[in-house]
Order: structure tokens, then sequence, then C-alpha cells
């Protein structure tokens, strides 16, 4: 598939260096490589950006390896069917009181976890839109 040198993560001055010189897709740039270097000066590592492009099965393969996060409840981990993954934003709708925060709660507190405790060692953010946050919710949570 040919990428439109336009879309890389190159700077613009490269860019149109490369346009000039009859490069206009990455295809162009990859075949490329070893004599562009020459003719550009340009870094091996700023070059080596243009093949930086993933498809949708590479960025699903990725996501996969990822795993989920779990919220250590059978029952809401089986409803979720490991849809919670690390690195994207998940929202939750409902009425008031149905447990939305509760569940953010605990996937916050889970995806903190040593990975050998089950989590994934990492971090998280919590975004609360009604201004009604309760630290000490959170607190208890983690303290359980």
């Amino acid at each position: 598939m040919n990428h439109n040198i336009d879309l890389t993560a190159l700077p613009r001055g490269k860019i149109e260096e490369l346009k000039n010189i009859g490069y206009h897709y990455c295809s162009d740039v990859e075949a490329n490589l070893q004599n562009l270097r020459q003719v550009l000066g340009t870094d091996w590592e700023d070059l080596a950006k243009v093949s930086k492009f993933a498809n949708a099965l590479e960025i699903f393969q990725k996501e996969a390896l990822n795993g989920c996060i779990l919220s250590y409840n059978k029952e809401l981990d089986k409803l979720l069917e490991n849809v919670i993954r690390p690195e994207t934003v998940t929202e939750f709708t409902g009425h008031s009181g149905s447990g939305k925060s509760q569940v953010c709660f605990q996937l916050c507190v889970s995806v903190q976890l040593p990975k050998w405790c089950g989590g994934m060692g990492g971090q998280a953010l919590y975004i609360s839109t009604n201004k009604n946050f309760n630290s000490q919710r959170l607190k208890d949570f983690v303290t359980q």
C-alpha cells in the first residue's frame, strides 16, 4: 500500500526535500533508504521513520499482546468479555447509582497491581465529568 510521505513523522523540511527529488510515497523512500541518506545527509533513524505505519491487523495483534484489564469479579469480567484494554479510552454510561464509578475504581486499582499479583504493573487515569469524585471511595478500594 502506498502511503503519501506527507503523512509521515519526518520533519516538514525533509518531506519537502524528498518531494523535490521525486519521492512522494513511502514505498519510494523505503526502496532507496541508503541512497537517500547520502543525497540528503539525513540520519538513518529519521529516514527509517517513514516506514513506521501499521495496518489494522498489526494494531490488533499489538493490542492482543497487551492483554486486558480484569476487575477480578468473575461475573463482570465475563460480561465485559475481555474488552477493557490498556492504552484505550473506555466510557461507562448508565443511571445514577448503577455502579459505574465502582467499576472504574476497581479497574484503576487492578491495572496498577504488580504483574506477579495478576495486574499489569501499569498506570491509570480516572476522569470524572460530574464533579463529585470521592477520593475516600477510591482509598477504600485500594485497602480492600
